[in-house]
């Protein structure tokens, strides 16, 4: 079994790391307002290309992938991301997830 596997095949989705071509996917689904209601502040709002684009290329430029589109029909539907903290946090990472709406 391949355990560096990038990809999880689903019904009907697949998790696997984002890449530059989701850039307009990314920005569209995250545009919708209720999307940023529940998540941190930091997550933008309107979201544009712009923020997709700086969001993907950083998520491209880690070396250990902790955050995860989610891939319906062809298209990024979401993502879900795991953030390790430090000191007393250290231990209970962050689990976030957000998913688009006509899902």
């Amino acid at each position: 079994m391949d355990c560096y596997k990038k990809e999880i095949k689903g019904n009907p989705f697949i998790l696997r790391p984002f890449g530059l071509a989701d850039a307009l996917a990314l920005q569209k689904h995250a545009n919708n307002p209720k999307v940023p209601a529940y998540l941190l502040d930091r997550f933008p709002s309107p979201h544009s290309l712009d923020d997709a684009g700086a969001f993907i290329n950083l998520m491209i430029s880690k070396l250990t992938v902790t955050n995860f589109a989610v891939e319906i029909n062809g298209e990024i539907a979401d993502g879900i991301s795991l953030e390790f903290r430090a000191d007393v946090y250290r231990k209970s990472p962050l689990i976030g997830y957000w998913l688009s709406e006509q899902y």
